[in-house]
């Protein structure tokens, strides 16, 4: 009694093994994402508080548009002004004759006009926040991570056709092989 062979049939093994590959690395990929997204987006990683100090800032000329001070363009900037002098000649101006929001300055219109269009120096606070390194270097992975998934998996439609050529190879050689053995004489019979 003869054997089968049951190893592949038409070399679609190898087709098989390749999709195979294909799905285990999808499923990882999908994997180590979630994996990442999830520690991207707990607070295990803080920001860190930070606060710096402008001591006679000179700003201006001040007027009712306003001037930024202190470190404004910091993360989260907070500031709180401490103190206002005229430039000129030190003289303090009261909280009645500006305006603040948050890291502007403004004259008020209702105030002193001798204060209006000069230099000021501010003396002020800024509270800010730093976004940490870990979480900066966290994002960085994500964003690599989902960015070389999308283009590896943006490939798979050329690896499908490529499989499909391989396969359409494998069934005209065995077709031209099968072909061959019934146009011989001698098809079927052992030679010695």
């Amino acid at each position: 009694m003869k054997q089968l062979n049951k190893k592949g049939i038409l070399g679609l093994e190898t087709v098989r093994v390749v999709i195979v590959t294909l799905l285990v690395l999808a499923v990882t990929a999908i994997a180590v994402f979630l994996a990442l997204v999830s520690l991207q987006s707990s607070d295990l990683f803080t920001d860190d508080s930070l606060g710096t100090l402008s001591i006679n800032e000179s700003v201006g000329p001040v007027n009712e548009t306003g001037v930024d001070f202190g470190n404004n363009t910091l993360a989260s900037a907070v500031c709180t002004i401490t103190l206002v002098l005229n430039a000129t000649d030190d003289i303090v101006i009261d909280a009645g004759n500006y305006t603040q929001t948050n890291c502007n300055i403004a004259y008020s219109a209702a105030a002193d006009s001798s204060f209006n269009n000069t230099l000021w120096e501010v003396s002020s606070t800024t509270a800010y926040t730093q976004t940490s390194q870990v979480e900066s270097d966290t994002d960085s992975i994500v964003n690599n991570i989902t960015n070389g998934t999308t283009q590896f998996f943006a490939n798979v439609p050329t690896y499908m056709i490529l499989l499909g050529v391989v396969v359409l190879l494998l069934i005209i050689a065995i077709i031209l092989v099968v072909v061959s053995r019934f146009a011989s004489p001698n098809a079927g019979e052992g030679s010695i």
